[in-house]
């Protein structure tokens, strides 16, 4: 596995928290509560689990090109 294929979910974990920080404070009473205790872990679980599927994502797709070269 690439180094590549571990940073990428990270980037995304950075470059979506404004998102779901404004999502939980437009949409809930207490939001700093409700994103400690659903928003961080989501998101944590989320992103590990990206690690390997961008990877099995980026395999199919490299057999997919290599494919049509052929």
């Amino acid at each position: 596995m690439s180094v590549r294929m571990v940073v990428r979910p990270w980037w995304g974990f950075l470059t979506l928290q404004p998102i779901i920080l404004l999502w939980f404070w437009l949409f809930s009473d207490d939001w700093w509560a409700d994103y400690q205790s659903l928003g961080w872990p989501l998101h944590i679980i989320s992103t590990i689990y990206l690690i390997p599927m961008y990877e099995l994502y980026e395999r199919f797709w490299n057999g997919l090109e290599t494919d049509a070269v052929k």
